[in-house]
């Protein structure tokens, strides 16, 4: 008695024996991580989710041959002709059916407000649709293309990616997630639509590929962008002397005394300087196209500045190397059939300059050590030689002896 009963032999033999003939379950298969939706969604995966923001934008502007962006920049608000006109009709409507609410009253006075936004609406389009145009003879000729770049939304936004949408051409999106705004503007170009979570990124990609701005009446949000990149260009961060267009002068100089940041030595007389105001699309067209060209032209006097790619035409066009510099054989790699270009460098910053100039023209190049023999970079299938200027690289003891 209170004992504890020990199974049989006969007991264990046939217990063994049932879990042996059982069927074996097929072992698990989870999701990778990177697949798991819950996990992306969390809080944990925040910075994933950032760095997908910063990284998959510059892959796929990259792949449509986006190097050079005008952001247009302006109100949300402002409608064209037509739909001004039908919100000012509905506005009346219910101001005249509730007289006593206050607010229906109010929002037809904001109405009548932004009536001088239907011009600029139009110049905005226009000014887009020039760009735009300008850009594809440039690009025709092998030279730099620029595209249209919003932050995707209604108002100004729109009609700067309709102009663009009307030259038949390619504009940019930045969208981010608002309550009020389901879908980005119907006239961006679908594969240059982004839809951004958080607004530091949505920024960050804003002003990399941009150069220039147009900035049409706006509010808080608009001002914002415009200081943003002003001040990017104050700090050095932004090192090119960008374009800034300011569409509306009594809008822009009421709304605020940039003279009076100067008078008060909050800013430089340059600071200021740098705004171009004007009124109409041919003003416009005619400051930035010469703003762009200005950066062209300073680009090609210091090469070291900036670092990222830019002022390049597409990759499809073909790079075309001098006849000084080609080798007599080996014109394309064997093993890839593309071009190939040895840059012959002691270790300097120029070689370093030079590679990633070359590189950005889609071409593959390689910083080979002084000494490297011809028929080795011959053999190896390198179509073109760039001695670099680097102090005493072609002079060096251990250089090997290049015909010019």
């Amino acid at each position: 008695a209170g004992k504890l009963a020990m199974p049989s032999a006969t007991q264990t033999q046939a217990e063994k024996r049932k879990l042996e003939e059982a069927e074996v379950p097929e072992g698990p298969k989870p999701a990778k991580a990177y697949k798991n939706s819950d996990f992306l969604n969390s809080h944990s995966a925040r910075l994933i989710r950032v760095m997908c923001e910063l990284q998959e934008p510059g892959h796929r502007l990259d792949s449509q041959g986006v190097e050079n962006i005008v952001m247009f920049f302006g109100s949300a608000r402002a409608k064209p002709r037509e739909q001004y006109e039908e919100a000012l009709r509905q506005a009346e409507a219910k101001a005249q059916a509730a007289p006593e609410d206050a607010g229906a009253r109010a929002a037809l006075e904001r109405v009548k407000k932004q009536a001088f936004l239907v011009p600029m609406f139009d110049v905005t389009t226009e000014l887009a649709r020039r760009l735009t145009e300008w850009s594809q003879r440039r690009a025709a000729e092998g030279r730099a293309s620029y595209a249209v770049g919003t932050g995707a939304g209604p108002g100004m936004m729109e009609a700067a990616n309709k102009g663009a949408w009307l030259a038949k051409g390619p504009s940019v999106g930045f969208g981010i997630s608002l309550p009020f705004e389901d879908r980005l503007n119907p006239y961006v170009t679908p594969e240059l639509g982004f839809e951004y979570h958080y607004f530091f990124t949505r920024k960050f990609w804003m002003c990399y590929k941009c150069m220039g701005l147009v900035v049409a009446p706006g509010g808080l949000g608009t001002c914002d962008e415009l200081f943003e990149l002003m001040t990017l260009m104050q700090t050095g961060k932004v090192k090119r002397n960008l374009p800034i267009i300011l569409i509306g002068k009594k809008f822009w100089k009421a709304c605020i005394k940039w003279e009076a940041f100067v008078e008060y030595g909050m800013i430089s007389e340059a600071d200021a300087s740098q705004l171009i105001f004007v009124d109409t699309a041919d003003e416009a067209f005619d400051a930035l196209t010469k703003g762009i060209l200005a950066v062209e032209e300073a680009e090609i006097g210091n090469p070291q500045s900036p670092s990222r790619k830019a002022l390049k035409a597409k990759a499809s066009s073909p790079m075309k190397i001098p006849g000084s510099l080609s080798l007599p054989a080996a014109a394309l790699s064997k093993a890839t059939k593309e071009e190939r270009i040895a840059i012959l460098d002691a270790g300097s910053q120029f070689g370093k300059v030079i590679d990633r100039r070359v590189r950005e023209l889609k071409v593959f190049s390689e910083i080979v050590p002084l000494g490297t023999p011809a028929a080795d970079l011959l053999r190896d299938g390198y179509s073109a030689l760039i001695i670099s200027g680097g102090p005493g690289t072609a002079n060096a003891e251990d250089a090997p002896a290049y015909d010019p």
